[in-house]
Order: structure tokens, then sequence, then C-alpha cells
């Protein structure tokens, strides 16, 4: 472990403990060092903050992509079919509509993860 992280799992520990901990001490936060290795017993037995956020940011994009096209073809077939639809026809083009522009907004937030990730490490 790096010396910087040592020393907030010591501080941690003392301000949960009360044991060492100063009037004007503070218990600092983990968010505010940089991530090592997440320790385990489990089958992975090292992982890292970085790999694992760079993971679930790539599987949010896929999977809204997936979503994206998934629905875009959806709204292909329904215009074909607009007679048979009748009433219902514009309110789920409106919510294939929102459900697209919500996972494009989760591709563009799952973009930034990845600069910031990169930018930080």
């Amino acid at each position: 472990m790096k010396a910087k992280h040592k020393t907030c799992v010591v501080a941690a520990a003392a301000a949960a403990t009360g044991v060492g901990v100063g009037a004007g001490e503070k218990m600092k936060s983990v968010i505010l060092y940089p991530y090592g290795p997440l320790t385990g017993t489990g089958c992975c037995r090292m992982l890292h903050a970085k790999n694992l956020a760079l993971t679930s940011a790539i599987y949010t994009i896929n999977m809204s992509l997936l979503i994206v096209l998934i629905y875009s073809w959806r709204i292909n077939v329904n215009m074909r079919k607009a007679e048979t639809l009748e009433d219902v026809y514009y309110g789920v083009q409106i919510a294939y509509f929102a459900i697209i522009g919500t996972q494009m907004s989760m591709i563009v937030l799952s973009v930034m993860l990845i600069f910031g990730i990169y930018k930080h490490f």
C-alpha cells in the first residue's frame, strides 16, 4: 500500500475507535487519495478501482448502444404499422424516443467517465 493510503486507514481506524483523535483532527476520506488495489478473499484476490471503473463504463456504453439499436429498429417497424397501432402509435413512438434519448445521455456520461478516469490516473 502507498504511504498516504496507510496513514488514511490508520486515521480512519483511530477516528472510529476514538483513540488518538485530537480536537482538530477529523477522519479523512479515502476518496481524497489515489485508489490502490482492492484486496479480497474471493476468486478475484486483486482488483484495481481504475480497471473496475473502465470495465463498467465500457459495459454501459455497449449495452446503451444495443438498446439504441433495438429501439431504433422498433421505431422503424412501427412506422410501417401505423394503421394497426392507431391510437397508441404516437405514445409508443414518444416512449421509444425517450428511451433512446436516455441511453444516448448514458453513452455521453460513460465517455466522460472514461476521460475522467484517464485524466485522474
